[in-house]
């Protein structure tokens, strides 16, 4: 049919110009001046239930890019689509309920929670953020937001455009090296320290949860008279995570088709648990997460600390543990009886005598002469496993070597 044929870009290009804009799943759709043609703003941007071909191509290429392994099956996806005579609009195999149930919207929830708004890339969010306001007059994003061809030069240069600076040049020297300092810190990986979070029950959520502020926080700080807390440390990060519908189900808005003629040819509507009694009723997942800027290991453990305190006041909230506790050691070097966790620096280290003989015995293969339980020397080891020998190696500082028995803990020559 010649509606089903690709559309041209100026034909799509004037459609989409003439239509009401959506705002959000949910809102009112985009729709073409001809109800029949619906399905091309439904397969691109589709505001009705989120199914697209943005979905599609995003998911399968983010989840290949970070290794995050999907189910997602579009191909089949696409194959038993078909477009709806008479409304214009996709419409999908009844049984393909719960290939876009899981295969999309748990899919696309999994990415989110394992990639985008990742612990580790939120921190770095927030940290060049940080950095950009404090550049925005030097990059004149005030003006980029009402002038397009300003707006189009921001691009991933922008960064580099800031440790280019001089800023004894600039307008705001100041301003300029706090900037510098900030992007400093990313090269680094001095990143802000992710120090906790809770989540949001359903019933507080359906009860209009209100986000703390960073005073809020600090205000359920107990002070030890050495460790201080200052609002301006404390980033307060709330993260929502759905199926594009808020807490309900976007299929609720996907119409299907049977096959067997068995209800004609007119779209028709499944609830979920008409198809299977498993899935779930809300699927909305809310955060609370707590970032500190000042990656002192005693700040960190006191707005934890806080944060614990404010979420066991909110009725009904558990205590789960979401982050990796902050490691107590007397005498750590650079942080006095307070040793830095896995995100806070500043900590001392394992010994790394101690660190060495763990992973020699881990290495205890039995490849000794005669059987024994001790390992033989690293040439040895090395003729029988390679990636033994330069693990041993790695693990006691000793080197392997052709032409002499080193033990497991022999130095490396100078």
């Amino acid at each position: 049919m010649e509606d089903e044929s690709p559309p041209a870009v100026g034909m799509f290009g004037s459609q989409s110009a003439g239509a009401p804009r959506g705002g959000g799943h949910g809102a009112a759709p985009l729709l073409p001046r001809d109800p029949e043609k619906r399905w091309l703003f439904d397969v691109l941007a589709n505001k009705t239930n989120g199914i697209d071909c943005d979905k599609f191509d995003y998911l399968a290429r983010d989840s290949r890019a970070t290794g995050v392994a999907i189910s997602l099956d579009f191909r089949r996806i696409m194959h038993y689509s078909r477009i709806s005579p008479g409304t214009g609009q996709v419409v999908f195999k009844w049984s393909e309920y719960e290939n876009l149930y899981r295969g999309i919207f748990q899919e696309r929830a999994t990415m989110h929670s394992k990639v985008y708004t990742h612990r580790k890339a939120k921190g770095i969010e927030f940290l060049v953020c940080d950095a950009l306001f404090e550049a925005r007059d030097l990059l004149g994003l005030a003006d980029a937001a009402e002038d397009v061809e300003a707006f189009l030069r921001l691009d991933d240069r922008v960064l580099a455009l800031v440790e280019a600076m001089r800023p004894d040049d600039t307008e705001n020297p100041a301003a300029a090296r706090r900037a510098q300092e900030l992007l400093l810190r990313l090269r680094r990986r001095q990143l802000y320290v992710f120090c906790d979070e809770c989540n949001v029950p359903p019933a507080q959520q359906a009860q209009g949860f209100r986000k703390p502020t960073a005073e809020d926080i600090v205000s359920h700080h107990t002070s030890d008279g050495l460790t201080r807390l200052r609002p301006e440390d404390v980033i307060v990060s709330e993260t929502r995570i759905n199926f594009t519908a808020a807490s309900a189900n976007p299929l609720n808005r996907v119409m299907f088709y049977s096959p067997y003629g068995d209800q004609g040819d007119a779209p028709f509507g499944l609830q979920q648990d008409q198809v299977s009694s498993l899935f779930g009723h809300n699927h909305q997942d809310h955060k609370l997460r707590i970032y500190c800027r000042d990656r002192d290991p005693r700040v960190c453990e006191a707005l934890r600390a806080a944060f614990r305190r404010w979420s066991e006041r909110q009725a009904g909230w558990g205590r789960a543990q979401h982050s990796t506790p902050f490691k107590f050691r007397s005498g750590a070097p650079g942080a006095g009886a307070l040793g830095g966790g896995s995100d806070c620096g500043g900590g001392g280290r394992r010994d790394d005598g101690a660190r060495a003989s763990k992973r020699a015995r881990s290495l205890n293969f039995g490849l000794g002469e005669g059987g024994g339980s001790q390992p033989s020397s690293l040439p040895a080891l090395a003729a029988k496993q390679p990636l033994a020998a330069l693990a041993a190696a790695g693990a006691g500082g000793g080197a392997v070597h052709a032409d002499q028995g080193l033990s497991l803990h022999s130095p490396i020559p100078e």
